[in-house]
């Protein structure tokens, strides 16, 4: 009931990003349960599941963000984003996930691993990588710009922040069903 009001308000649902049926299912109940800010119930819920799936393991990571554990959502996202040797980003990681995985970094305090992971992200143009460049746009704007040299130099200085909830659960990036 809750997709299909999702559905009429022309709000993405899991379902209308082509994924299967079950992750989908798990996807818009854990959108919903962030949504009305249970983030520890919807972890439970992705917990709960035993399907393997990209998307499924972003949800998690998304959980924990929500919950303040960045360091449990870069775990997560870990073998999602890289490949086998764990050194490079895999060459079919959805930027969905490699946003997430940027925030996860950004929120641990990996600053240098937030701009190298974010720079390497191809599609500049997805709505999750639009609102990290948004985000650092923002910082950078606030900095004078002798600050902004030195945090460019040592990268020192106040890190970006994220003034939204971080973590995408949708492939689309739109946040999904409110």
């Amino acid at each position: 009931m809750a997709q299909n009001n999702a559905a009429r308000a022309g709000q993405p649902t899991a379902s209308s990003a082509n994924l299967p049926p079950e992750v989908a299912s798990v996807l818009d109940g854990v959108s919903r349960l962030l949504a009305d800010g249970q983030a520890g119930q919807a972890l439970a819920s992705v917990e709960a599941v035993a399907l393997r799936s990209p998307w499924v393991d972003n949800a998690r990571a998304v959980c924990f963000l929500r919950l303040g554990r960045p360091a449990a959502a870069v775990e997560a996202l870990r073998r999602v984003v890289f490949d086998s040797t764990g050194f490079a980003v895999r060459s079919d990681a959805h930027p969905v996930h490699q946003a997430n995985y940027a925030a996860a970094l950004l929120l641990d305090g990996n600053t240098d691993g937030f701009f190298a992971i974010l720079a390497d992200i191809r599609d500049r143009g997805h709505p999750a990588v639009s609102r990290l460049d948004d985000a650092v746009r923002r910082w950078k704007a606030g900095m004078s710009w002798g600050r902004w040299v030195v945090a460019l130099v040592w990268s020192s200085g106040r890190p970006p922040s994220l003034d939204y909830p971080p973590g995408e659960i949708y492939p689309h990036g739109t946040g999904g069903p409110q």
